[in-house]
């Protein structure tokens, strides 16, 4: 990330393995240098891998034509690797911001990357067909049945239709297709072993039109059945009426649907409102964020609430005097020694390493005596008077089943902070404030001792 080096991906499961890394990382930490990097080394792979022509990735860089050949002389295809690269782009478009300059340029070739795409660039790779026939394996023109006993149930900015497959034998597919109010079409698919279609992206609860087609393997679609969908109130609306904007740029709000959003903040510069840059994307159902890094002077600001399908709320207008905000210097830190205060574990860990920068290694720990099963705690001085906003507490990876495991073992789980200027010498609360009282929670929400890749993001310093 801190080189010009944009040369890394040169193969095609690579792309899966990094790209759904890399938005997650934007959505944590909101720092753009992921989605410029992320682009800078995606065109790099295109540059090398991709053949414009048939629309497919070749499975790594050694395997371009016509320097690489299959046993037939024509280009070499791995369809498992295509899918990668199909899985990788789905999950990059989940998480990317609709309005990053390159969606378009993703989405074009997600588009490009569908199941029938993959099966007849498999064909053409290992038949005998001209090389730049992509046809259909079957020529059924006549269309398949209707699907029948169909049900919607509507949901917050959605609607799911219910239905019963026909018995056409060559069936591949049930597909959706509809409009959204700003008249983008949309259009979503489900297998034949699927009954069931999520239409979503509605910002109103108007009724509205969806037409559902059978298609077979011949891409034949059946007439379409009509359906009608009311979907209930899109989930910005109640982000936006339960959103409490705070000085300090304290941003809280409820999403009980746990719907994928973006709080939008802009800020009056010049008589018009422009963009802070600072979005605040969350899917959490309780949201308590806040935007930081702005100059501290008393502004006004916009907040509005977007979904994925660029539906807004109404704009929230207020004023407000962000917070100053610098970090401590560590240098001034040093551990303190009370009479009360519980020993370490082991001569090799100590109240000094939970600043010493390592935030992963073994002994780099502060770890207190295991054996002590009543409320324990340590001292140290900031070295200097001061207010303090916020405090970051690194958990440390357990070994676990040959891997490494956050939120378990000696990790913090319940918690409270103490501050002074005048500690007394006994060791008692005396003359201590308690500052804020927490509990460490899994953000997967995932059962002790389980690890996920969410929970790994979060660990990652910004």
């Amino acid at each position: 990330m801190s080189t010009p080096n944009n040369d890394y991906w040169w193969w095609a499961d690579g792309l899966y393995m990094v790209m759904p890394v890399m938005t997650k990382l934007y959505k944590v930490s909101g720092d753009q240098k992921y989605l410029d990097k992320l682009y800078e080394y995606f065109m790099y792979s295109n540059s090398i891998m991709y053949d414009k022509k048939e629309k497919l990735y070749y499975r790594d860089a050694k395997y371009v034509y016509p320097k690489h050949k299959s046993v037939n002389g024509k280009k070499d295809f791995w369809a498992r690797g295509d899918g990668w690269v199909f899985a990788g782009l789905a999950k990059v478009l989940k998480d990317l911001p609709l309005n990053d300059l390159h969606w378009n340029e993703y989405l074009s070739k997600y588009m490009n990357r569908n199941l029938l795409v993959l099966l007849f660039g498999l064909a053409v790779a290992f038949s005998s067909c001209k090389e730049e026939e992509i046809v259909p394996l079957e020529k059924n023109t006549n269309p398949p049945g209707k699907v029948s006993n169909v049900s919607v149930t509507n949901g917050a900015g959605n609607a799911t239709i219910t239905f019963s497959l026909p018995s056409d034998k060559d069936l591949l597919y049930i597909k959706a297709v509809y409009n959204l109010a700003n008249g983008q079409q949309m259009e979503v698919k489900t297998s034949y072993y699927g009954n069931s279609l999520l239409v979503e992206g509605f910002g109103d609860t108007n009724e509205h039109e969806v037409k559902v087609y059978s298609v077979n393997r011949s891409e034949t679609a059946s007439e379409p059945v009509i359906v009608k969908v009311k979907p209930l109130e899109n989930p910005i609306w109640g982000v936006y009426r339960s959103l409490k904007a705070l000085a300090g740029l304290n941003f809280k709000g409820t999403n009980p649907s746990k719907a994928d959003l973006a709080i939008e903040v802009l800020v009056l510069s010049k008589g018009k409102y422009i963009s802070t840059s600072k979005n605040i994307y969350t899917a959490a159902i309780d949201i308590d964020q806040s935007v930081r890094g702005l100059d501290t002077l008393s502004q006004k600001f916009a907040i509005t609430i977007r979904d994925r399908w660029l539906n807004y709320s109404d704009t929230l207008f207020t004023t407000l005097k962000p917070l100053y905000e610098t970090v401590l210097s560590k240098s001034t830190y040093k551990e303190v020694i009370l009479p009360t205060d519980t020993p370490q574990e082991y001569s090799n860990t100590g109240v000094a390493k939970m600043w010493d920068g390592n935030i992963i290694d073994w002994p780099s720990v502060c770890l207190t005596k295991t054996t002590v099963l009543t409320p324990q705690w340590v001292t140290f001085d900031l070295g200097k008077i001061a207010t303090l906003s916020r405090i970051v507490v690194w958990n440390y990876p357990e070994y676990l089943n040959a891997g490494r495991t956050y939120y378990y073992g000696g990790n913090l789980k319940d918690f409270e902070i103490w501050g002074t200027d005048n500690p007394p010498a006994d060791g008692s609360f005396n003359n201590w404030v308690m500052l804020g009282k927490y509990s460490s929670q899994k953000p997967s929400k995932s059962a002790y001792g389980v690890q996920t890749s969410e929970i790994m993001l979060l660990q990652m310093p910004a």
